[in-house]
Formats: C-alpha cells, structure tokens, sequence
C-alpha cells in the first residue's frame, strides 16, 4: 500500500460515470446459476497495470478517461500549469509559478497571511481545470484555489470576486480545501483516510494514485489467480445489469452524500454505506434542480430515466467515460425521432434550441469554470418559476424575457396543461407551512415518485408545526424504505418523547445502518435512552456505539467535531465537549454555533468568564443574532450585571429571538428587581407569541398583584390553572383572590 510523503477543495468534478466490470457489480442477480468456486481468502489490491495483460482494450479507454487523471504525481507530463514565472493577481493576492530543476512551485498567501512559496506534490484533474496540492505537517495536503484553466490556458481563482482571509475555512489552507477530508476518496483508489483525531493527524494510504480499475471492480488478486488456475474460463456469461447495481457503482464518487465507513461499500442499500443528501431547498432548488455542487447521483435517481431502468451505461462507455453517441443521437437511442424535430422543440433544427441536453439537461457552472449538467432530465416548467422563482431551462437563453413570457410559450406550444411532476408537490410543501402538509403527504405516499422526493417530504413534514404532520411522521417509522424511515427518525426531534418511544426503538436494530445511528442520535440528544426497558437499552447502547464511531470518522471535518462535541455535551461530559468545540473552530472560526455551545460547556465547569469571552467573540462575528443577546443576557444575569442582561435581553427580543424564554426569563428578572410597571407590557408582548408560557403568566400573576391589580392576577392565574391543573399552588392562589372577603 502506497503512503503519502508526510508533511473540502470541493471534489473536483468527475465528468464522466465510473463504468462497472459485469462480473464485479454488488449484487448476487449478476451471475447465472453456476457452482462457484470459494475464492481464495480476502481479495488484494493488484494494480492496473496488473489488469492490462488481460484487458488491453478496457486499459487504453480507461488511460483516456477523466477518472485516469483524477490524481497524479506533479511532474512534466502531468503538470498543465504555466510554471515558467506564471503570475496571478487575483482578489488581492499576488500569487506566482515556477519550477526550480524537478519540482513545481506556488509562491502565495500561508495561512498565517503572508506569502510563502510551497512545493507542488500532487495534481487533480485536468480538464476543464487542475488544481494542485501542497502537503502540510501532520500528514495533511491542502488544494489551492489558484487553479490552471486548461480550457482558456490561464491562471484563475475559483472564488473570484471573493477575498477569502487567511484562518477563513474556505481559505486554501483551511479545514474547506482539505484534501484528506473532501477530496481524496474519489481521486485515488482504495483510500485509507487514517485519521488521528488525538493528534489531529493523518496517515492516509492508498493503493493508487488515480481512479485505477479497482475503483470500480473491487480489489483484483482473487480474480487474477482464478484466471491463472484456469477457473475463471469455465464461467458463463452474466446476465443483465440493473440500474441500481450501476448506480452503486457509480454513486460514491458521484453524490453529494456523508460515509457511513471508511471502506466505499459494504452493502446494495445506499444506507448502509451512506446518507445521501436529500433535494431539499438546502442544496437544491426547492423543485428539486441542481443549486449547489450537488454532483449527479441525487438529480438522477429522481429522474423519470432511472424510474424507468436507464442507467449511467446507457449514455457513458464503462472505461473511457466518453458518450456512447454525440448530439440528440445518445436521446434518439430511446426515445422517438420526432422528439428531435422542430415540431417538438419549435427551434431552428441545427440551432442549441434543438439539442435535448439543452432544455432537459440545464448546466450550471462550479469551481469558477466547470459546466455541468442536471441529470435530472426534466420538462422545463417556466409555470413553476413565475410562481416559486425557480430556474427554467428557457429563460436560461432567453435571458431578456421574463418567466412569464415562457410559460405563456410553453402554453401556445403544448397547451395549458402540463403533465403531473413531483416538483407540483413539493413546491408548495417547501414552503413548510400549513397549507404545505397536504402536498407532501400526498407526495409521500405516491408510491409511483421518486423515493429521494418522497423522503425529502418527511424531511419537511418534520419542520412544520401541525399534528396531522407529525402524526404522519410518526406513521412511516415502519415504512419498508430505510431512507424514509431515516427521515422520520430525524423529524421526530421536535415531537414530545412519550409521542414516539414505543414506535421508534425497534429501529434501534434496524437492518440498516444509517436507521441504526439516526436511532442512537434520536435516543441519546433527547435522553429518551433513559426510559428504555433492558433490552431496549442493550439494542441502545450497540447503536449508540455505531454512532459515535460515525461521529469520529468525520471528526476531522469542522462539522463533524462540532457533532462530537455536541454529543458529548449531551451527555455531560463538558470537559470532553469543550475540546472538540475549540477544534471545530480551529477548522472554521467563522462556526459561531459552536461558539454558543462551547460557552454553555464553559459554564457547566463553572468557568463563567471563560464563557464571557466566547459569546464577546462569537457577537463581534454576527451582532444580529438574536441568540447570542440571550445567552449574554443570562449569562450576565448569572453574574449579577443586570443592566448588562437587560440590554441583551431587549435586544434579543427586538432582534425577534423564537424562544419564549427571552420573554420569561427577562420578565422574572424585572419582577426580582421589583420593576413590575416594565414586566406587564413585556407579558403582554410575549404572551401574544407564547399565549401559554409558565413563567410569563406567572410574572403578569406576580406583577398585577404588586400593582393592585387583582382583576390582572385572576387573568393569569385562571390561565394557570387551566394549562397546569395539578399545580395545587396555583389553585390556592386563585381561590385567595377570588375570595371577596379578603
């Protein structure tokens, strides 16, 4: 095994779908019944060029292809880049190539702020961009964003406009362009990541410095000594493919997606290996388009294509990557020639309006100049963009003309109706509001759309505040997709525990993982573990342990140790959580979540000035976030500076904080300091947000009666008793007051 020299770039793009030897494919419905011979013991990596022998043709494709130049050596047949004294200014920073005898060179901004010149080890790709990597202490490489144009032959910054800071995550030397964490994976073969997190170091391995064959195919040295022992001659040929075992294939390099394990795959179901990302209006377009660099796995397994059994060979040769037909010829392959005349399209026929990729295949441009297109393979909807601001394929060349003007276009074309997309659900149920559930119930249980549509649904049904919502959550726990059962799991966070204990710890033991951790996250953040019977509790503790080796595989991503520090805060454990809340932000200092968790750790070891100064820090970064004046206001309050809390507490308020706790627990404070004039207005004000808040009825109770306002306190006080019934205090409290005779 190869192992780097020691010392989130976003994956760079990889244009083409990994192909898939038929004999290699995940499932065991790849191969005809034929008595197979055990293999030999744990398959080996063996090379590509093991494989060329053998499979010379399959070689000289794969040596064209993209995957073969996803990652090499820096040297003169690799290097692209103009180091001949090549200069950039871009954003402020001057940066400058050369090469001195065998080794290339950056001379640009370190992650202190000043320039340093650093050797160039490895290159990424190589069209329509290269990137290079430096390799840094601790067995980390970082990726540059001065990258080489090998469309234009220039020099250009992928952020361009932008001045990323040095200590900014985004910086070329942040935890963002780690090449470790977010690139290395899917440009190189059998990737080892082999991450210290005590260290906050790496040992990463591979077997290959590229995307060799047995990225695809799996390890080779059984199949090799097959071959040699003449067993492998005596097979049959395979039987069909199915898209899904393609699409498992392809999928790892080729999703935006969270590994669930260090090894690619280790099952046929996506959730065992992987949470993929769901089309919400998170990443995608609320309709379910490409936004941000979403890759393709997630825009076609909600494509009509992939419902129908497509898959990603049908227009991509397996090794060299390349289209199987150039034009409308790789449509025409299946569907009717008159999809490709002007009676169809309405464009003049040699014209980029008569090519399909052009209306159903829209691109958007990444990384500064890589075009890539929506693999979702949609009908333009021009209807939908008047209505939700949604992009359409038209107006994306018709940009003079408004969404209007092309859907009244579409309308003289095609007619007023279009046919049903799942898009016309979900829509409407992004919105999350009330009118939003019926769409997405609707959706959900539309069998015949998409499941990646289907589970983003239940994603929204989780963010909206309606019983008939979080009862259909509730329903699907037991749904027999794993996806939508890990939806559920993950919607059910703003649901009361006793609403969801019986029907969610079953999925403790859920045949798959990803249903596994999400249980143990369920369980763990809300404490619910504690009311298990013992063997409920057994199945929790084994999932709780997947979880958290989950959560140290992504350890050395900023959000990963913000995750690791917050499970440990959960369970008490500050002094662990403040470590890994100072290595979230030592990966991104701009993570001022992690700064408001860190300071409540802070103050959990009693260390309160330390905590101070973390929400000083975290206010100078965001001042108009509500929730910093209420953790300032309360943590001042704790200190007894009381005109320092009440400041931070009227900000919050006037800043719209969503916490009834900003109204009680400053309408408390200025009953305690016996200024009941300013806590009626303050109750009336957050009572009609928070109509049943304790602590505000209680403050308007206290506040009315110091007033001589017992009309006031009865108020409060018969709205008490009705929302907290068994609180006998209340109840002789009303009684007293309602007494005439005292």
């Amino acid at each position: 095994m190869k192992k780097l020299p020691t010392s989130f770039s976003v994956i760079s793009s990889l244009a083409l779908i990994i192909g898939a030897l038929q004999f290699l494919l995940s499932t065991s419905t790849a191969c005809n019944s034929v008595e197979q011979t055990a293999p030999p013991g744990p398959a080996a990596y063996i090379g590509s060029s093991t494989c060329q022998s053998c499979h010379a043709q399959e070689h000289r494709l794969w040596q064209e292809s993209d995957h073969h130049k996803a990652l090499a050596l820096a040297n003169d047949s690799t290097v692209l880049g103009d180091f001949n004294n090549g200069v950039l200014e871009s954003d402020g920073i001057r940066s400058r190539f050369f090469k001195e005898r065998d080794t290339f060179y950056i001379e640009t901004e370190g992650e202190d702020g000043t320039l340093h010149v650093f050797p160039i080890q490895y290159v990424i790709g190589h069209y329509p961009l290269q990137q290079y990597m430096v390799a840094f202490p601790g067995g980390r490489y970082q990726v540059t964003r001065q990258s080489w144009d090998s469309r234009e032959g220039k020099w250009f910054h992928q952020y361009a406009g932008e001045q990323i800071p040095a200590g900014d995550w985004l910086h070329w030397t942040g935890n963002g362009q780690n090449w470790n964490t977010m690139c290395a994976s899917c440009h190189s073969t059998h990737l080892q990541k082999q991450y210290d997190y005590s260290t906050d170091s790496y040992q990463t391995t591979f077997a290959e410095p590229t995307l060799g064959c047995e990225s695809c195919h799996g390890p080779g040295s059984n199949h090799q000594s097959e071959v040699a022992n003449g067993q492998y001659a005596n097979r049959q040929e395979y039987g069909v493919i199915q898209a899904e075992q393609v699409v498992n294939t392809c999928m790892p390099c080729h999703a935006r997606k969270t590994d669930l394990h260090s090894v690619q795959r280790v099952s046929s179901e996506w959730l065992d290996n992987y949470i993929p990302q769901l089309i919400s209006d998170d990443f995608y377009f609320a309709d379910g388009q490409v936004k941000e660099e979403d890759y393709v796995f997630g825009s076609f397994v909600q494509s009509k294509m992939f419902q129908e059994g497509v898959q990603c060979l049908n227009c991509h040769q397996p090794h060299s990557g390349k289209l199987v037909q150039s034009g409308n010829a790789l449509c025409l392959q299946c569907h009717e020639p008159s999809y490709a005349r002007i009676t169809h399209h309405f464009h003049a026929e040699e014209g980029e309006g008569a090519q399909c990729i052009n209306c159903h295949m829209p691109e958007r441009t990444y990384m500064g100049n890589d075009h890539r297109r929506d693999h979702s393979f949609r009908i333009p909807r021009p209807d939908q963009s008047v209505e939700y601001g949604t992009p359409n394929a038209c107006n994306a060349c018709h940009s003079d003309e408004s969404n209007q003007w092309a859907a009244d276009q579409i309308d003289n074309w095609y007619g007023e109706d279009r046919a049903h997309h799942f898009s016309d659900e979900l829509l409407p149920g992004s919105q999350r509001n009330a009118e939003s559930v019926a769409h997405l119930v609707a959706l959900l249980n539309d069998s015949t759309q998409p499941l990646i549509a289907r589970a983003t649904a239940v994603y929204y049904l989780g963010q909206i505040q309606d019983s008939t919502a979080a009862q259909v959550v509730r329903n699907v726990l037991s749904h027999r997709d794993a996806w939508i059962r890990h939806e559920a799991l993950n919607a059910l966070n703003a649901q009361p525990v006793q609403d969801w204990l019986a029907l969610a710890h079953p999925l403790l033991q859920d045949p798959v993982k990803a249903v596994r951790i999400a249980a143990a996250r369920l369980f763990h953040s809300s404490g619910a573990y504690q009311q298990l019977a013992t063997e409920a509790r057994q199945h929790y503790q084994a999932a709780r342990q997947e979880y958290e080796a989950y959560l140290h595989l992504q350890a050395d991503f900023s959000v990963g140790a913000l995750q690791l520090a917050d499970f440990h805060l959960q369970d008490g454990n500050a002094q662990e959580a403040v470590q890994w809340y100072g290595r979230a932000l030592d990966k991104d200092q701009q993570m001022n979540y992690a700064r408001l968790n860190l300071a409540s750790a802070l103050g959990g070891l009693q260390r309160p000035q330390e905590a101070l100064q973390v929400l000083k820090q975290a206010l100078q970064q965001d001042a108009q976030n509500p929730r910093i004046h209420y953790n300032l206001a309360l943590l001042y309050l704790e200190l007894n500076q009381i005109d320092a809390a009440e400041q931070h507490f009227q900000q919050a308020i006037v800043l719209n904080i969503p916490s009834s706790g900003a109204f009680g627990n400053y309408a408390l404070m200025l009953l305690q300091k016996g200024r009941f004039e300013a806590v009626l207005p303050l109750c009336k004000k957050g009572l009609e947000r928070y109509p049943q808040d304790e602590k505000l009825l209680y403050a308007w109770a206290m506040a009315s009666i110091e007033l001589n306002k017992p009309k006031e306190a009865i108020k409060a006080l018969q709205r008490l008793t009705q929302l907290f019934p068994d609180n006998g205090y209340y109840r002789e409290w009303l009684t007293e007051l309602s007494d005439p005779s005292t």
